[in-house]
């Protein structure tokens, strides 16, 4: 019988298909209690932790979403689903995420406004 990596991956139990955890990995997730998503992330102190969770916090306050790495995946589905990715309920996190980042990079970027624009020159 194999190792059924995606449902480790999914229950947390797996940094990622076929990787097991490392024991840092173990000492943040069990005796820190640091979050899944973050150890995966690399926060394996409070420390970098509490950082990250901050960044991540200023991120949901300027866009109104969390990162793509932190989102679960009825999110993600939702993220995919607005960018015109037709995917099944089979498909991981992990690719979810590749996904949606794929597309996001191929669109074009609008330019920021600047001050010299026609809008702040009050015309």
């Amino acid at each position: 019988m194999s190792t059924d990596w995606s449902a480790l991956f999914a229950q947390g139990r797996c940094k990622a298909l076929g990787v097991p955890w490392s024991e840092a990995e173990l000492k943040a997730l069990y005796e820190l209690k640091i979050p899944v998503d973050f150890v995966r992330e690399g926060c394996l102190t409070l420390e970098l932790y509490k950082a990250t969770q901050e960044e991540v916090e200023q991120q949901v306050v300027a866009t109104g979403k969390r990162p793509l790495r932190y989102m679960n995946k009825p999110e993600l589905l939702a993220e995919a689903k607005d960018a015109g990715i037709e995917v099944t309920e089979f498909v991981t996190k992990i690719e979810l995420v590749h996904l949606i980042e794929s597309v996001r990079k191929r669109e074009p970027k609008l330019p920021a406004p600047d001050a010299g624009s026609q809008e702040s020159l009050g015309s």
